[in-house]
């Protein structure tokens, strides 16, 4: 064909590393996200099972202020906790 320049295996072989690179660097920048996730939950969790253990010994009127007082992180914990133990 007249105006398409020809491609050549190099460029083949770049595009493949290229591709081949981002796909590991997305892989490894996820693995490391969900990896300081998953500690910090851990952490989070050792820190309130008491705290849920005793909430669910006796229940009382201001568990529910307890539960809205705890922050994003313990919150799903404490779901995730609860959900396991049923």
């Amino acid at each position: 064909m007249v105006g398409l320049p020809e491609i050549g295996l190099f460029e083949v072989f770049v595009a493949i590393v290229a591709v081949c690179l981002f796909a590991g660097a997305i892989t490894v920048s996820l693995s490391a996200v969900l990896f300081w996730f998953d500690r910090r939950r851990e952490a989070v969790r050792l820190d309130i099972l008491p705290a849920l253990f005793e909430q669910l010994e006796e229940p009382g009127p201001d568990a529910a202020a307890w539960y809205d007082g705890l922050s994003p992180i313990e919150r799903y914990v404490v779901r995730r906790t609860v959900a396991q133990y049923l």
